[in-house]
């Protein structure tokens, strides 16, 4: 079954994000996942309260929860999380069709 990553990432260190952002894309598709879509915090909302509001989102998919959690947890992409982290707070959501 398809799933879904939800990313809602809060930039820190623009200089390190933006390396990874060059290496995001192949490390997911390691995994069979691709980038769906992603939204800047200049975009629009359908409703903004606040609780994001100066967020990056990203939207990924893989074909099954399996494929998510070997993209985590791949010790070959270790230092591609490592960037992410070190240029974010992110929080990554997977996210199950109902």
């Amino acid at each position: 079954m398809t799933v879904n990553v939800v990313g809602v990432v809060e930039i820190q260190d623009a200089d390190t994000f933006g390396k990874y952002v060059t290496v995001a894309g192949d490390a997911v598709e390691k995994h069979g996942g691709r980038i769906v879509g992603r939204a800047m915090p200049s975009d629009g909302s359908l409703e903004d309260t606040g609780a994001a509001s100066k967020a990056l989102f990203v939207l990924l998919e893989f074909p099954a929860e399996d494929n998510a959690q070997a993209w985590m947890s791949d010790p070959e992409l270790k230092s591609v999380h490592e960037m992410r982290r070190g240029g974010a707070k992110t929080t990554l959501r997977l996210i199950k069709t109902m």
